[in-house]
């Protein structure tokens, strides 16, 4: 059953999230941007799950952070490592794909399980969603780009799951 609180809340959680993550990835290296908006993702997501009455233990909560990191990353380097200007849509999709398929994946491993067709359709949403981000006509792509997929994201997993008693 969907519950629009859980989805509403979670959804405002990634914009908070995408606003950090941007603000962080400003003051940061090459390096250390490849990590830090997935370590903010993680623990703004864990802080609410733990927050909102989920037996989430506190080893899997830290997990969730490591593998939200590492998706992110992963997400990261792929659209570094494919991005070739005639193909730049390309690139940015299969980066968003390849980091939602890691992070939902993670989610389903750490937090709860979601079913497998909640997953493929986040995975294709998380592309999208980066798609959509670095083609909106504007000078900050970054700020786009953290803003809309982590909130697009947080916001599927509040509609993928079903709220706790």
């Amino acid at each position: 059953m969907f519950h629009y609180r859980l989805f509403v809340f979670l959804a405002f959680t990634g914009f908070l999230s995408g606003l950090a993550s941007f603000y962080a990835a400003q003051t940061q290296t090459t390096g250390q941007a490849a990590y830090v908006p997935g370590v903010i993702f993680g623990i703004a997501l864990a802080l609410f799950f733990l927050a909102w009455r989920y037996k989430l233990y506190l080893a899997f909560a830290c997990a969730w952070i490591v593998f939200s990191t590492l998706s992110y990353h992963l997400a990261y380097w792929t659209a570094v490592s494919f991005y070739y200007e005639p193909l730049r849509n390309f690139s940015f999709f299969i980066a968003g794909c390849i980091g939602a398929f890691a992070m939902l994946l993670s989610f389903s491993l750490t937090i709860e399980r979601l079913q497998f067709g909640r997953l493929l359709i986040g995975t294709l949403l998380g592309g999208g969603l980066a798609l959509v981000a670095v083609e909106l006509p504007n000078d900050a792509a970054l700020l786009n780009l953290f803003l809309i997929w982590q909130t697009g994201m947080a916001a599927f997993i509040g509609w993928a799951l079903k709220e706790k008693p």
